[in-house]
């Protein structure tokens, strides 16, 4: 984690979110962001997902603990993957890419879609 972690302010990047939800064949009518998600604990606490209706909510404004949450979650993957989430836009597209996964691939788990993202990531 950078030494001086700066909140992530994620609306300001809706229009890529959107972008991205549109390469995926989703509408930007599908993502909320939120103040809070229901979950307390995990990469949860960040973005969530609800496979049968393909809404994706995302937290309004990520901070230095979310972001060590969701970074000790991915502890199977590594250093250099999870290195480059300190790139905000990238933390917010590898999450986003995560519940695109688990929209798109119902029966895939965390790590699968945890797999996914960071190779979609790669890509570009």
């Amino acid at each position: 984690m950078p030494d001086e972690f700066v909140p992530i302010q994620v609306e300001t990047h809706k229009i890529e979110m959107e972008k991205t939800l549109a390469k995926f064949g989703m509408s930007g009518e599908r993502l909320s962001l939120v103040d809070e998600t229901e979950r307390a604990t995990g990469a949860e606490r960040v973005s969530r997902c609800t496979k049968i209706e393909g809404r994706i909510f995302f937290k309004k404004t990520v901070t230095a603990e979310d972001f060590r949450e969701v970074v000790g979650s991915l502890r199977q993957f590594d250093e250099r993957e999870k290195a480059s989430l300190k790139d905000p836009w990238a933390f917010i597209r590898q999450r986003l890419l995560h519940e695109i996964c688990h929209i798109q691939y119902r029966h895939m788990d965390e790590y699968a879609c945890n797999k996914w993202a960071f190779y979609e990531l790669k890509k570009g």
